[in-house]
């Protein structure tokens, strides 16, 4: 587990706003309240307050969110792992210029995560340092608390059961005034120490053998209140404040309302001694003088004690003071209590914070956009983004990678990021599908899963992510269903897909409600899309297509459709080669898309830089950008047409025959939306040849040793241009998120690893 994640961070700070906003309005309430309310009441609300301290992470994580939408600098957001952009050139910089660097990479050195893995010395340092401190505080009050637990285990075995009339009387006949149906276990001990009671479900009563020479009414007296103790249940409500102290250690509120709730509860116990018929002035002076003739109690986190000396003077006046209020809460009060306090921990746990931005104007979105000129066009906004480039770099983080089985891969099919760092991997090694879990460190944790067809089980995996609430979600085509593990890998539920047939690539999508999205095909009912060689039309707004994405409540009800855009470009023959980096096609072109987190489509086709951000309501925006178009160079070329007449071989009626390679390459190769919402536009670039490592069979097709280097131009969600990526060579990408990049690299003897980088 890693606490280094901006997730983590910002529920921790959200959980501490949270307690202080309760903790306000308790000490709100009793300043206003404490002296209209008796001790009993008092004590049932701090009870009940620190209760809800107690179960407030978890309801945090159980409940649904209500969304409350505050102003954004209320809000704190962590400055990691935002990315900082390098400056800005000052003349732009044509794509026809960027050639592959010699040096990818910062020369900074990076971890491969083998057996043993190496650890990492992040920015999160000082958050993981700030972890350690709290956690080893929550240690050291849970092994104080331990620690009493075995002190009052001592102490009673110390003690011997009390079995004379006299005290078994006055044991019984306090119980029936206090009403009290429980066994009571009376000890004795030769140790000069105040009367004291502890237990929830045995509670016991301990009286020093010096009690033998105490008058009646002291007896009497000493045993009403410490079987006040067992009839209001106070040893549990002690040790859930203690827990409370032990979770919430750093908030010193905490620490005063668990002051408070023993302040009241020995108030509301003497409240009982004096409603039995003990005389005020009678019962102080008996409690003074036990005070003055006994030791400091032992484990009085556990044991509660007749008397504590900080408490002393406070109690002898409540004793004496004739105006307070004495009454016993009664059923329906306790029950008030609780309910008031269920909805505050209710309310207060489902409430997450949101920035509120007001909505902008149709200029003012313009002016935001980084454009130089906008133009409206029917239903569509167009946004001519500037030309000037940004350099950003990648440092390489983490390398997972070995000889030994559980670092080792073979075809990777998927990978995902959790929320704390940790990285799922799906690969096909021997023909079987394998999924296991690495930590943020790189270190192997578990196997995830295995293959078939029962419970927690998979065939072939198209798609694998992580929600929102941390859940492990894989798309199995197979199976046509969607298979969920929580944080550690463990199967929770399956849920059918509800889309038929067998589809390829990773169209699997989750947005930040917990709504899947799977790939799907109607029945068509559109006209046949035009002859081979018919002019090309490209209209700004595709119409519907039989193509869709299906989305599916966290439940696996289905909820609705997303349209793809139907392509109005002519069919063209084609081929496609996979590389290490992506799969590529022969520079046609083609509509591309990807789905945004937002359950939007962001669509372009290749031929020119412009792509659509389609919109389920409002206007969609099409962003565009001036590009240099690369001419192939002639070993490229002739590369590519020797592949093309390998397909030829396979006769006329395959897709791939009669393949024309273009002289030119189009704007750009694909579209993919990262998590965040950030546009990846994947472009060309100018070719450089990478010689072959190792011989290849001779009824293999033609290599390519002529290839781009992998050249990424990101956007923000809403069309703005950050920045231009170079990838290092045979490296493919993910996931994206943030500054953070996961991706799989394949070595120069054919090894493949899995990466980690950031994007400065």
């Amino acid at each position: 587990m890693t606490f280094t994640s901006p997730d983590m961070s910002n529920a921790v700070l959200l959980v501490v706003a949270k307690t202080t906003i309760v903790l306000g309005i308790a000490a709100f309430a009793h300043l206003l309240l404490a002296r209209r309310l008796s001790a009993a009441v008092r004590h049932i609300a701090w009870a009940a307050i620190l209760s809800s301290l107690v179960l407030l992470p978890i309801a945090m994580a159980v409940l649904p969110t209500w969304k409350l939408a505050v102003k954004r600098e209320l809000i704190w957001q962590p400055a990691a792992p935002a990315i900082e952009l390098a400056a800005a050139p000052t003349a732009p910089l044509p794509a026809s210029e960027i050639a592959p660097p010699t040096q990818p990479l910062r020369t900074k050195p990076s971890p491969v995560a083998t057996a043993p893995a190496a650890s990492i010395w992040t920015s999160g340092a000082v958050t993981s340092a700030l972890a350690l401190v709290y956690l080893a505080g929550v240690l050291v009050l849970l092994c104080r608390l331990a620690a009493e637990r075995v002190g009052v285990a001592r102490l009673a075995r110390s003690a011997r059961p009390d079995t004379s009339p006299e005290w078994q009387r006055l044991l019984d006949e306090s119980c029936d005034t206090l009403r009290i149906e429980r066994r009571v276990r009376l000890l004795r001990t030769p140790m000069s120490v105040s009367p004291m009671t502890w237990g929830i479900r045995t509670p016991t009563i301990l009286i020093p053998v010096a009690a033998d020479a105490w008058s009646e009414e002291r007896r009497r007296t000493v045993m009403l209140h410490e079987l006040a103790h067992v009839a209001r249940w106070d040893c549990l409500t002690q040790v859930v404040a203690v827990v409370a102290c032990a979770i919430y250690w750093m908030h010193p509120g905490v620490w005063w309302a668990a002051r408070r709730l023993i302040v009241e509860r020995e108030l509301a116990c003497d409240d009982r001694v004096l409603a039995a018929g003990i005389p005020p002035r009678h019962y102080a002076a008996h409690l003074l003088e036990i005070a003055r003739t006994s030791m400091r109690p032992p484990a009085a986190a556990l044991a509660l004690s007749l008397h504590t000396p900080s408490l002393l003077e406070g109690r002898m006046r409540a004793i004496l003071d004739s105006s307070r209020r004495r009454a016993v809460p009664r059923l329906r009060t306790v029950l008030a209590s609780a309910s008031v306090m269920t909805a505050l921990l209710g309310l207060t746990a489902a409430v997450r914070p949101v920035a509120f931005t007001p909505s902008p104007t149709l200029a003012e979105k313009s002016r935001n956009l980084d454009p130089s000129t906008r133009e409206d066009a029917g239903d569509v906004v167009t946004i001519q983004s500037t030309n000037a480039s940004r350099a950003l770099t990648i440092v390489e983080e983490l390398r997972i990678g070995g000889a030994t089985p559980d670092y080792s891969f073979g075809e990777v099919e998927a990978i995902a990021v959790g929320r704390d760092g940790a990285i799922f991997v799906a690969d096909v090694t021997d023909r079987r599908t394998r999924v296991r879990m690495y930590n943020a460190a790189g270190r192997f944790v578990t196997a995830v899963g295995r293959v078939g067809t029962g419970d927690g089980e998979f065939r072939g995996i198209t798609g694998m992510l992580v929600t929102p609430s941390g859940e492990l979600a894989i798309y199995d085509v197979f199976n046509k269903r969607i298979t969920l593990y929580n944080a550690r890998g463990t199967f929770i539920r399956s849920m059918p897909s509800r889309v038929a047939g067998f589809w390829t690539g990773n169209d699997f999508h989750v947005d930040p409600q917990g709504n899947f999205y799977v790939y799907g095909v109607r029945t068509p009912s559109e006209s046949p899309p035009p002859p081979v060689g018919a002019p090309v039309v490209i209209e700004p707004v595709a119409p519907p297509s039989t193509r869709f994405f299906l989305k599916l409540s966290a439940r696996g009800d289905v909820l609705d459709t997303v349209d793809i855009p139907a392509s109005r470009v002519s069919p063209q023959r084609s081929f496609t080669v996979m590389t290490p980096e992506a799969y590529l096609q022969p520079f046609h072109n083609r509509l591309v898309y990807d789905l945004a987190p937002t359950g939007r489509i962001v669509w372009g086709y290749t031929a020119e830089y412009a792509f659509t951000i389609d919109a389920r309501a409002g206007q969609p925006r099409r962003i565009q950008r001036d590009f240099t178009r690369l001419t192939l160079l002639p070993a490229e070329r002739a590369q590519w047409e020797a592949r093309a007449r390998f397909y030829d071989k396979a006769g006329p009626r395959t897709a791939s025959y009669g393949v024309v390679i273009p002289t030119a390459k189009p704007a750009y190769r694909d579209i993919e939306v990262a998590e965040d919402g950030r546009i990846w536009v994947h472009r060309y670039a100018v070719a450089t040849e990478r010689p072959l490592t190792k011989p290849r069979p001779a009824d293999a097709p033609p290599a390519l040793t002529w290839r781009d280097t992998p050249t990424f131009d990101v956007f923000e969600a809403d069309g703005r241009y950050v920045g231009t990526v170079i990838v290092p060579n045979n490296t493919r990408m993910w996931v994206r998120r943030g500054a953070g990049l996961w991706g799989t690299n394949v070595l120069a003897s054919g090894e493949t690893q899995v990466v980690r980088y950031r994007m400065e």
